[in-house]
């Protein structure tokens, strides 16, 4: 589908809250009950945006769509009975709602921008991720969950209809996870990237989600911010290769590739990546003759990370984002805080520096 051209206004109602408790299923099919009058609405986005794009080649489109099922189902089948349990909930089809969770079916990579700070505590270090969510918001929009399954807690900015971890959040396993969208070359039939992204949100630590992503065929790539404790790590991945970065803390992301060992397999940053990165890469460095003496108090570094999230100065690809440009079609729906010396969220629907926070808390195990 052709970019809008036009100037638009984001008019950012209040996030809503939703908690639920139960099963996987149970939390999906409570999820679809809950989000069942916007669900409808962001599946015909989808495909109508589809039915361009693929325009003249529908049974490719059908093709791509039943082998991705194919692999969803051999790799994932707890993850694909969420998605019928949200489908039912939401009184969508199965295969209407499978089909908006497939991202791969067409590249929309100009979207969030991930801040790693160190943080210093009376125990040692923590790690904060601070993430700008951008996205078109005429197409969907976000909301917070909080549920409580047998075996863990999480909270996370969720889509609706899509499975959760697609953007950021924590379990009470002390596991915070953020993504980052990335446009690899290497496409293939395999399990779907928002699959993979599901497995984050209740995972037990970094070892996990290795173990999960390296095990799995992919269809696509993105790039996965992970911290646990005093831990951080970085993974890039494109369908078949992979790079864990541990880049010297602080740092940040967009969304292209940054690690060395990728760069002759995947494509160059697009300017709006290219143009967010150096301008948080900028305020990092200036910033830094603060903390010449060691990594700043956690209440310094989401400061910080508060002031770099709004910033607009590089306009037209600012950090934060309000689809007010003709260069930019996404907004920032969020920015979500989440930092390992606490267990929980903070989110802000408009510029931090201007707003105040939704802060959900997570019982520790």
């Amino acid at each position: 589908m052709a970019a809008d051209k036009r100037p638009m206004s984001f008019p950012r109602p209040p996030l809503s809250v939703l908690e639920l408790t139960g099963t996987a299923t149970d939390v999906a099919f409570a999820l679809g009950r809950a989000r069942r009058r916007a669900i409808p609405g962001c599946i015909a986005h989808w495909d109508g945006h589809l039915a361009e794009r693929f325009a003249g080649r529908r049974a490719l489109q059908k093709d791509l769509e039943r082998a991705l099922l194919r692999e969803a189902r051999r790799q994932a089948p707890r993850f694909l009975e969420e998605v019928a349990a949200m489908a039912e909930g939401a009184g969508v089809g199965f295969a209407a709602l499978f089909r908006l969770n497939l991202t791969e079916l067409s590249v929309f990579s100009e979207k969030c921008t991930d801040l790693i700070l160190p943080m210093r505590v009376p125990g040692g270090q923590r790690i904060l991720l601070a993430h700008n969510e951008d996205w078109d918001p005429r197409r969907n929009d976000c909301f917070i969950l909080k549920a409580r399954l047998p075996d863990v807690e999480y909270a996370v900015l969720a889509y609706d209809g899509y499975l959760p971890g697609l953007s950021a959040g924590m379990n009470s396993f002390g596991l915070a996870h953020s993504v980052n969208y990335l446009r690899p070359k290497d496409f293939r039939v395999g399990l779907p990237r928002i699959f993979l992204a599901r497995h984050l949100v209740t995972a037990h630590d970094i070892p996990d989600c290795l173990s999960f992503l390296s095990g799995s065929r992919r269809a696509f790539g993105q790039a996965i911010h992970l911290a646990q404790g005093s831990r951080y790590l970085g993974i890039e991945l494109t369908a078949r290769h992979t790079a864990l970065r541990r880049p010297l803390l602080p740092a940040c992301h967009s969304n292209h590739y940054l690690a060395a060992t990728l760069r002759r397999l995947v494509p160059r940053g697009l300017p709006s990546s290219v143009a967010r990165l150096r301008r948080a890469q900028q305020l990092l460095r200036e910033a830094a003759p603060r903390f010449a003496a060691g990594p700043p108090t956690p209440e310094q570094a989401r400061g910080l990370a508060r002031r770099i999230l709004s910033d607009r100065q590089s306009l037209p690809w600012a950090l934060w984002r309000e689809a007010d440009r003709p260069e930019e079609s996404s907004a920032t729906l969020a920015a979500v805080l989440v930092g390992t010396d606490r267990w929980g969220l903070e989110v802000h629907r408009r510029r931090p520096v201007e707003n105040k926070a939704i802060r959900i808390e997570i019982d520790r195990p």
